[in-house]
């Protein structure tokens, strides 16, 4: 008809449906051109920007929608579902909220919340909220079969099939309600029936690489491991970047034995994708593993792994020092010097293999990183040290920084990471003791310093300990000479000016107390380089909700204890896991607080205090409550870490007693004990310490791993020798010279968690413990029941070897 026009905003609005995004944008822009403040043109114009994946943008334009009609619940909902594709969680349940203020009966709105309360591990609320959308909806399947996996969640296992099972009723060929359904089956133990689920959403879907995971892992706890295989080799080819794909497979390979197999798979993905998973998982596929071979891109992986890091450097000393040894030339320096122990290697046996020996780039950053836990290598490298003296001795030449230089540093920076425990001959330490007379001379007069004197000193003691040697700080050095002295030098200084800054918050007055504490101001332990790389801060409900019926309470402000805090190595890792976490860290040694807290400070973890306490003091009789009186008064804790401390108490019930009194109702504690049965070996080769009469100084420490090393026919000394603790002094004297150790058994801990009310949560350890554990016991579905725990490590000794890590909820 003449004159006539069409609306641009039913235009956009049809183009919009007809899935034409890029021309209804423009036709809705037109109408914000003639109205900028139109509300239907800007919210439409909002939901076109989240379905292009522009969630900011979507947001900014809802909330224009709004300021000009604050009334409209599908903005509200809009908003909050953006928010939540944005990891903002806490923002979207408000925005949700105010959506169903508006229409109290928005089902979708009421579902979107659920969901978001789910991802904050509020499940009873989000339980709530999926309730009541499906009965606004009943006749939605999605909504039945998010109702069902809240269910699943907080335990109500045959409700949750039921409401999979409406799902179906509805819509046959749903296979995510398949293969939900599926799950809750397997997790009853009806494995045919879960297999049989997977088997229909597979029907429906093959490509569907969730079900096709789920049913790996049941053919696994069938004892079905080529089936397993095949199903997440086939989720591999069809997903490749979704999460958890490779990680299943590499578990399933590295359960099997087959290590090279799962290592390759990771190392393609790597090649393929650098991700976060693929990094961790190259750290399980080679975690505390010697490799024989390397398959292809193991060592470029393992010397980003250690110089980043992707792990603990401690985790992967034992895989770097084995690939390391694939060099020839270390392979045959470690040879000779194993042959000819206790003679050193000489020179002239290093002969054509220096230059590739110095130029290993991963052996480098090794001796720097992290001890070397290899006992072949550790004697070439004692070998090396005394050739190394040797030339100092002769002269007072100066090389530039070459290769030979920065190796030389890099073997001094490992002795002080190991604390000088490679051993050492009387002739060898007298001709350090001249050196650093002659070094000292030239450090108080000012005299130029011939660098490898410095070098060569700082192999056989920390340089810290010259009177003067902070003047070595002032003066030019070649960058690997000045990361030597940052390391013995300039952060030994700093940890002596953090003394004066750590407060006193209870006496230390009992005699075993003052023993443990002398122990570790002479051995701080352990003495580490870097952190573990911290992942996103999790809430509590977060992180203990999967042990959970019902979410933890979540507080603003995490308060942790860290009791023994040691130099801070699990501190750290702690401070950085929680959101809003504020967290006191105590122990009785001040050297070792000064540490941890030099190291805290250089990552700029300001959410930690320090200061000195005895545990026995902190319990309700025995603390101060006077906080401005340098007490920690009558605070409590939502969280408290005791990992490794208190079995080295006079009484280590009581302390751990005393620790629970500090936690909050509904609070969680972290608790490291020693078994008792895992450190049979420990406790033979104690013997064996004893009955020598060896002491816990540096010199009988050496000595005694010598003649440990001797013994290596021996059953309980070999066992020690694969122990990381052998490789440095500290940690040697607290495995083997400790002056207190209680040893505990499951037995023992599940009677004092049954008259302290408290809930076992869980172990902390190796999936695939627990893994075997469940196979082991099908009937403890949570794998918490502490007499199956004790039948399975009685009939797998080493389970616990390094400690009991568990979890614990006050009543």
């Amino acid at each position: 008809m003449a004159g006539s026009s069409v609306d641009p905003l039913q235009e956009a609005a049809r183009l919009h449906r007809e899935g034409a995004l890029a021309e209804a944008a423009g036709r809705y822009r037109q109408v914000l051109h003639g109205e900028p403040d139109h509300a239907q043109a800007l919210y439409h114009l909002a939901v076109i920007s989240c379905q292009q994946g522009q969630f900011r943008d979507g947001i900014d334009l809802a909330r224009r929608s709004l300021m000009g009609d604050a009334h409209q619940p599908r903005a509200h909902n809009l908003i909050g579902m953006a928010l939540g594709r944005l990891s903002r969680p806490e923002e979207a349940v408000a925005c949700f909220d105010a959506a169903i203020a508006d229409q109290p009966d928005f089902a979708d709105a009421h579902g979107n919340r659920a969901a978001a309360l789910m991802e904050l591990g509020r499940l009873a609320d989000a339980l709530a909220g999926y309730e009541r959308t499906v009965a606004l909806a009943p006749h939605s399947a999605g909504d039945l079969l998010n109702l069902g996996t809240a269910l699943h969640r907080v335990g109500r296992h045959e409700d949750a099939i039921a409401s999979f099972d409406r799902a179906l009723a509805l819509h046959a060929g749903f296979p995510e309600a398949h293969l939900n359904r599926g799950n809750v089956a397997a997790h009853l133990g009806r494995y045919e029936e879960a297999l049989a689920s997977y088997d229909r959403a597979l029907a429906v879907n093959r490509r569907f690489t969730d079900a096709l995971r789920a049913r790996a892992g049941v053919l696994l706890l069938l004892g079905r491991i080529e089936g397993a295989l095949a199903n997440l080799e086939e989720a591999l080819a069809l997903a490749p970047d979704q999460p958890g794909v490779l990680g299943q497979l590499v578990d399933t390979l590295l359960a099997r034995g087959e290590t090279v197999r799962a290592l390759s798979a990771v190392l393609q993905a790597l090649a393929a994708k650098e991700t976060s998973e693929a990094k961790a998982l190259f750290v399980r596929c080679v975690g505390n593993r010697s490799l024989a071979s390397d398959p292809g891109g193991t060592r470029a992986a393992m010397l980003r792994a250690l110089s980043e890091p992707w792990d603990r450097p401690t985790s992967l000393a034992v895989p770097a020092a084995s690939l390391v040894k694939l060099n020839p030339a270390v392979k045959d320096a470690c040879a000779r010097a194993v042959h000819a122990w206790p003679r050193r290697l000489a020179l002239e046996d290093l002969t054509g293999r220096l230059t590739a020996i110095v130029d290993d780039r991963l052996l480098a950053v090794l001796l720097e990183s992290a001890p070397v836990c290899d006992v072949a290598l550790e004697r070439c490298l004692t070998g090396m040290r005394l050739i190394f003296l040797s030339v100092a001795r002769e002269g007072p030449a100066t090389p530039t920084e070459d290769g030979l230089l920065r190796f030389w540093c890099a073997l001094a920076r490992q002795c002080f990471i190991n604390e000088y425990i490679f051993d050492a001959t009387s002739d060898e330490l007298e001709d350090v003791r001249r050196l650093r007379e002659r070094l000292l001379r030239a450090i108080a007069s000012a005299a130029p310093i011939p660098v490898l004197w410095l070098v060569a000193v700082a192999a056989y003691l920390p340089l810290h300990s010259l009177p003067g040697a902070e003047a070595l700080l002032d003066r030019p050095w070649s960058p690997a000479v000045a990361a030597l002295l940052a390391q013995q030098v300039r952060e030994p200084l700093e940890e002596r000016r953090l003394r004066d800054s750590i407060p006193q918050l209870t006496t230390i007055a009992d005699d075993v107390s003052l023993e443990v504490k002398q122990q570790y101001e002479e051995n701080p332990y352990p003495r580490w380089v870097r952190p573990a790389p911290a992942d996103e801060p999790r809430t509590m409900a977060q992180y203990f909700g999967g042990w959970l019926n019902a979410e933890p309470d979540e507080p603003s402000r995490v308060d942790i204890l860290v009791a023994g805090c040691g130099t801070g190595q699990n501190l750290v890792e702690t401070a950085r896991q929680f959101k809003a976490a504020q967290v006191l860290a105590v122990d009785l040694s001040l050297t070792s607080i000064c540490y941890a807290k030099r190291q805290a400070l250089a990552l700029g973890l300001t959410n930690i205090s320090f200061g000195l306490a005895d545990i026995g003091e902190l319990g309700e009789s025995g603390r101060r409550d006077q906080a401005g009186a340098g007490g920690v008064g009558r605070a409590t804790f939502d969280i408290v870490d005791a990992s490794g401390v208190l079995h080295h108490m006079a009484d280590p019930w009581s302390g751990w007693r005393a620790l629970l009194s500090r936690l909050r109702p509904g609070g969680f504690m972290r608790v490291g004990l020693y078994s008792k049965l895992a450190r049979r070996h420990i406790n033979a080769v104690r013997a064996f310490v004893a009955a020598r009469g060896y002491g816990s100084t540096l010199e009988d420490i050496r000595r005694c791993r010598q003649d440990i090393l001797a013994s290596a026919q021996d059953e309980d000394a070999r066992k020690v020798v694969q122990y990381l603790d052998f490789f440095s002094a500290s940690e040697c004297r607290d495995m083997l010279f400790h002056v207190q150790e209680w040893q505990m058994s499951l037995p023992e801990i599940a009677r004092f968690l049954g008259e302290s009310n408290v809930e076992f949560l869980g172990f902390v350890t190796d999936a695939k413990v627990i893994h075997k554990f469940k196979i082991r016991f099908p009937q403890d579905e949570t794998a918490g029941d502490l007499a199956l725990w004790n039948v399975f490590e009685n009939e797998n000794p080493d389970t616990f070897a390094g400690m009991y890590q568990f979890w614990i909820r006050k009543a």
